[in-house]
């Protein structure tokens, strides 16, 4: 409603400016041509204007009446619309000219002719045409806003929705694996160890399930990350190694919410599973510039492994190139490359403090 209104109040600033231009432009070469002698002839077109700009205003109800046809009933409407107006201000032009002549007996009666009728009827014409191409530009300015508009709140819906699913659907062999690991660790009376498992799963579980903005401070998404790989590591042993490395100055830099999940997710899934070896899992975060890079390493022996892992059709690379594309468009990207017995993920994003 607010952006109709706004819509024709612009539209009627723009009517006016149109007929005050077209009587500033007229009235002076009357003048000059010595049509205008009189006070009487002035009013005439004083006259004209202010019934050229009612007939724009009945212009501009038919063309809000055709906005919901199709493009050639509009067409055809708008069209007619015009035709009308240009015809009824021509008679009304040409009326006020009689009528004044009769209220003050001493004007000058106007020249009636096919040829005077026709190109007066032509420049009204020309006008009402001008009239409507002004309502039908700015209607169409406020369609493409409102499009983009409403494509910009689906996007944004679904970039939370999205986020929403990957905090809520946690990997169950993920879960079992967990409580799995606390059993053990309680059966063989570790008992400070299980309570620290619990603790950090506990954490990992409150972050997934709780209800974040889209975007967080790097520091606490990494913790959160921390949190994942401490109850990972209870479970592998000295099978795996992590390393996270956060510099000062990206430590508050703000990014989506669990971007960093899917490819741990992924390096545990393809990287420590696969490998009766020692694999280090390296989260290193720093700033370059205007852009905050966040770089995944996880090595492995089994380099095959590796580049099966780095296909590009993963449903995580999918995500999460789909939430960055999402909020930054162009700005952001996420590559990975796979060696022969490394694979890393690179996140890069504009920075912005939290």
């Amino acid at each position: 409603m607010k952006s109709r209104r706004r819509r024709g109040t612009a539209e009627a600033k723009l009517t006016l400016v149109l007929w005050l231009a077209m009587l500033s432009f007229v009235a002076p070469a009357a003048i000059v041509s010595g049509n205008v002698s009189n006070l009487h002839d002035g009013l005439s077109l004083i006259s004209g204007t202010a019934t050229g700009l009612i007939f724009a205003a009945l212009l501009y109800l038919v063309f809000q009446k055709a906005r919901s046809l199709s493009l050639s009933a509009k067409v055809a409407l708008a069209a007619s619309g015009t035709i009308a107006c240009a015809l009824l201000q021509t008679s009304a032009d040409f009326g006020g000219q009689y009528l004044l002549e009769w209220i003050f007996n001493d004007s000058t009666p106007p020249k009636l002719s096919l040829r005077n009728i026709l190109l007066t009827t032509l420049i009204y014409l020309c006008i009402y045409a001008c009239n409507l191409a002004i309502f039908w530009i700015l209607d169409s300015l406020e369609e493409s806003r409102s499009q983009e508009s409403r494509l910009a709140r689906s996007e944004a819906r679904a970039a939370t929705a999205e986020l929403e699913r990957l905090r809520l659907q946690l990997n169950p062999h993920f879960m079992s694996n967990s409580l799995n690991t606390v059993s053990a660790l309680l059966m063989t009376q570790r008992y400070a160890d299980a309570d620290q498992v619990t603790r950090k799963l506990s954490d990992f579980l409150r972050a997934a399930a709780s209800e974040q903005e889209a975007e967080v401070p790097l520091g606490e998404e990494l913790g959160i990350v921390d949190s994942y790989l401490e109850v990972e590591g209870a479970r592998f042993g000295d099978r795996l190694a992590v390393e996270i490395d956060c510099s000062d100055e990206a430590v508050d830099a703000l990014v989506p919410g669990f971007i960093i999940q899917p490819l741990v997710e992924n390096a545990i899934k393809h990287g420590v599973t696969r490998s009766s070896e020692t694999v280090r899992i390296a989260i290193a975060a720093r700033r370059e510039g205007d852009d905050v890079i966040i770089d995944v390493l996880n090595s492995c022996g089994d380099g095959a492994e590796q580049k099966a892992a780095a296909r590009p059709g993963g449903i995580g690379l999918k995500n999460i190139r789909s939430r960055l594309e999402m909020r930054y468009g162009a700005a952001a990207a996420l590559s990975h490359e796979a060696g022969t017995d490394a694979y890393r993920a690179t996140i890069r994003l504009p920075f912005a403090a939290a």
